[in-house]
């Protein structure tokens, strides 16, 4: 059971992720259901193609999921390196705000799924 709660926090936390930026017009309008489920299929083909291997840098291959999925979504695609940059200029690497969205977003959405109970 908690595994399923964990995927369905995950996936909410990815549509907030998409429906934010398509709304804020950061994020080509391709319609949310359409991002989030080829989000998700980068995401499953990503596990299967590392299940069970050592994995070196497990930040590092974050990263590039994560980088590789935004480029794809972004609007003006050539944003992200500036964006990347001015977080590290204060000392914050990428992978430490994709891990702290995350978890905010997971938060918010438990939050949700706590209120309607």
């Amino acid at each position: 059971m908690k595994w399923y709660v964990q995927r369905a926090r995950l996936r909410r936390a990815r549509e907030l992720i998409v429906v934010q930026g398509i709304d804020s017009g950061e994020f080509l309008d391709v319609g949310w259901e359409f991002a989030t489920s080829v989000l998700m299929g980068v995401g499953l083909s990503t596990v299967a193609t590392y299940s069970g291997r050592q994995i070196a840098d497990p930040a590092e291959l974050s990263g590039r999921i994560a980088t590789f999925s935004l480029r794809g979504l972004l609007l003006k695609p050539e944003v992200l390196d500036t964006i990347a940059d001015r977080f590290r200029l204060i000392g914050v690497e990428p992978d430490q705000i994709a891990a702290a969205l995350a978890e905010r977003l997971t938060d918010e959405t438990h939050s949700q799924e706590s209120a309607s109970e």
